[in-house]
């Protein structure tokens, strides 16, 4: 099945790592956001390819600082 919304991603972080759905959702959009930092020349790349909703969550991942 293809997740197309940020609750059905976050739904399936949450089963996967037996985490709760607001832990799942800190956890997925710190992951985003060390992505983002690790490979800033990726960015575009991986956000053309993800579904509208998950994109605006992508490109909304801050990275941490340094």
């Amino acid at each position: 099945a293809r997740i197309r919304s940020v609750e059905e991603f976050v739904a399936r972080v949450a089963a996967d790592a037996g985490l709760s759905t607001d832990q799942a959702q800190r956890v997925t959009t710190g992951v985003f956001a060390v992505l983002r930092r690790a490979a800033p020349e990726e960015v575009d790349d991986v956000a053309a390819v993800l579904p509208d909703q998950l994109r605006e969550l992508w490109q909304s991942a801050e990275p941490p600082a340094s």
